[in-house]
């Protein structure tokens, strides 16, 4: 159903097939680890999913190379006991697939990105999931594509 390969960012994750939107299109597993142990990699610093206010999930690929899109094709839930990657819309073959990064940024994250997704609603930055604006938090949470910890 994915295929990794390059694209602008570097590499992506594609459809190698239609998926419907509410889909899961992969496990997104991994080893919890604190802040301290995410901060200790250095250049790979950003690629740990924040799941907690001091807990990241060193994630696997493919769901790790997913990359960011201020308009999301898939996002993220978490069913109390593990995590997955849903589409959010209908997806095409050859499509590639992103999700959008702020959905598990909490406000004490210091870390940003110059988005360059290209989008009509490009935000420009990623940053925390608070400063989105409330109508696309509203959309997120409907979806249920928002990590927990942000919803508190």
């Amino acid at each position: 159903m994915l295929e990794v390969k390059p694209c602008k960012f570097g590499v992506g994750v594609f459809a190698t097939q239609d998926i419907a939107a509410d889909t899961k299109v992969c496990d997104v597993v991994g080893k919890l680890i604190d802040y301290a142990t995410s901060a200790a990699l250095g250049d790979r610093e950003c690629d740990p999913l924040q799941v907690g206010p001091n807990l990241y999930l060193a994630w696997e690929d493919p769901a790790r190379l997913i990359n960011h899109a201020c308009e999301p094709n898939c996002g993220i839930r978490f069913d109390g006991t593990k995590y997955d990657m849903f589409a959010v819309k209908n997806i095409a073959k050859g499509e590639e697939l992103l999700w959008d990064y702020s959905n598990s940024m909490g406000d004490d994250e210091t870390w940003r990105l110059e988005c360059g997704c290209g989008s009509s609603n490009c935000r420009a930055v990623v940053g925390p999931f608070s400063g989105l604006p409330a109508e696309t938090q509203r959309t997120y949470r409907k979806l249920g594509i928002v990590l927990p910890f942000l919803c508190g």
